[in-house]
């Protein structure tokens, strides 16, 4: 949780930073942070739930579940990533037309 935290609060700084000078290398570490902040997120809720005991429903525990909620961080980041990268392409052909 503590990494969480650190990692949103350093994420604020970097988009202020951002906000303020318009620098890419800076919106670049800006989307890591907030990458690493929501797989962060995703770890955390898994790790809670992997304590749990067992119950007569699942009599094996809960311990796996932390690897489902990775699944779900990595899948979540990745889509995260695409959809920038696409947004990219799509806003730099916009500004400097498609070579033809």
């Amino acid at each position: 949780m503590t990494a969480h935290v650190g990692n949103t609060g350093i994420a604020l700084v970097k988009g202020i930073a951002f906000a303020l000078t318009g620098s890419g290398s800076m919106f670049a570490t800006l989307m890591h942070y907030i990458a690493d902040a929501v797989n962060q997120m995703f770890v955390f809720a898994g790790s809670v739930l992997a304590k749990k005991k067992p119950t007569k429903r699942f009599p094996a525990g809960f311990g796996r579940v932390i690897n489902l909620f990775c699944m779900v961080a990595v899948i979540v980041v990745t889509i995260m990533a695409m959809k920038r990268c696409l947004f990219c392409h799509w806003r730099l052909t916009d500004l400097y037309g498609a070579k033809q």
